[in-house]
């Protein structure tokens, strides 16, 4: 988990270096990002869906552990009603 939040924190870095590298020449009309290069746009698209997929994993691990966690709640009430 742990991991992958650096990895997270590392895509927004570069999301805010390019925001910044870029300032003048990135424009907001309405809800959009306008960009006048298409490589800038690119890099940006390309951080973006590494940032989706840090968020997608980042859910996974947090269902799996949520799942481990209670497994071994499972496993502890089992344990309990079987001893004496």
């Amino acid at each position: 988990m742990q991991e992958n939040q650096r990895n997270v924190m590392a895509i927004f870095r570069k999301m805010l270096n390019l925001a910044d590298e870029k300032f003048a020449k990135i424009k907001m009309e309405g809800n959009r990002l306008i960009f006048d290069s298409s490589a800038d746009l690119q890099t940006y698209e390309t951080l973006r869906e590494h940032l989706e997929k840090g968020a997608a994993e980042e859910t996974k691990i947090s269902e799996e552990e949520q799942q481990a966690r209670e497994s071994s709640l499972r496993l502890l009430r089992e344990e309990g009603k079987t001893k004496p």
